[in-house]
């Protein structure tokens, strides 16, 4: 009347791409000033395009990638995971309990150091030199002009390679009752516990602190290394089920659940910490009006094209 089983697995993902000549002056050497400013260990290679294709005159259209990127892209996941399930039967009474360990560990590193130029032809729409009677502007037109909506560079400090790690435990009961052959009904509860993240070193992350506005770096000052986010122990999920079977062929089921997500998106891993200041740092302009982007051409190019567009 006693089944258990008992299972141990682990996964491993990795995953390290670059783009092409990631360490030469490629943005440079086109024309655009300070594409790759030194050291180009962090900053080299070719820029990317992003360009807001419209749709039907208007700027709602996909945006599409132009050129070609040495954004560098690391990752390096491993999961270890204990699963024990017990399962009893008392007369009309299938009773089931069991618990899952897993244990996570995540190298991650996106970064763009030479930059993604963007172009939408939004950033000013009174001023936008591309903008119609809506106050729109033209993404591909305001590529050909030069004028740069947007310009993004993240850069990961000199060895600054963070990981980090996290513990999961789902433990659950439930029973599944027969209390005539046509009638099934299956109740229970799950307890889900996902620790908080944790880097694995000192200084090796960091994480915005919403009440001071300040930057938590993990393992100075009174903040551990999980940034002092505390365990949540009140998520509880239960479940209901009832199945009927009304005629030899035909069953009416229905049911209820509680459930919690793992993650944005399903992502295992959030990788907010370790891509954030300390070990990450990003460049975000947006230019003024009257700029056109100077992060994308010089202020004598600008003058220029200011002069012949009068």
């Amino acid at each position: 009347k006693w089944v258990t089983d008992f299972r141990f697995g682990y996964y491993r993902i990795y995953n390290n791409t670059a783009g092409p000549d990631p360490t030469s002056p490629l943005g440079n050497n086109l024309g655009i000033p300070n594409a790759n400013p030194a050291p180009l260990s962090l900053t080299g290679g070719m820029p990317q395009f992003d360009v807001a294709i419209p749709s039907n005159g208007q700027n709602g259209g996909a945006q599409v990638d132009y050129g070609t990127t040495a954004a560098l892209s690391l990752q390096q996941t491993s999961q270890y995971q204990v699963v024990n399930n017990w399962s009893h039967t008392v007369g009309s009474h299938n009773i089931k309990f069991g618990i899952d360990w897993r244990y996570g560990k995540n190298t991650t590193l996106s970064e763009s150091g030479s930059g993604n130029v963007n172009f939408n032809g939004t950033y000013d729409a009174a001023n936008s030199r591309t903008s119609g009677p809506n106050g729109l502007g033209n993404g591909y037109a305001t590529f050909l002009l030069g004028d740069v909506s947007q310009f993004v560079r993240s850069v990961s400090a000199t060895g600054g390679l963070g990981s980090t790690t996290q513990k999961r435990v789902f433990a659950y009961a439930q029973d599944q009752w027969h209390p005539t052959p046509k009638i099934s009904v299956n109740y229970g509860l799950r307890w889900e516990l996902y620790t908080p993240e944790a880097v694995t070193a000192k200084g090796e992350g960091g994480l915005l602190n919403l009440d001071t506005g300040n930057i938590q770096i993990a393992g100075y000052g009174q903040v551990n290394n999980q940034m002092n986010v505390q365990n949540n122990y009140k998520e509880f999920a239960p479940r209901i089920g009832i199945s009927y079977q009304f005629l030899p062929k035909t069953v009416i089921r229905a049911g209820y659940g509680l459930v919690y997500g793992q993650g944005w998106a399903g992502n295992t891993f959030g990788q907010v910490l370790t891509n954030s200041y300390p070990l990450q740092v990003e460049e975000n302009s947006i230019p003024a009006s009257t700029a056109y982007g100077a992060a994308f051409r010089s202020e004598e190019h600008t003058s220029e094209l200011q002069s012949h567009h009068d």
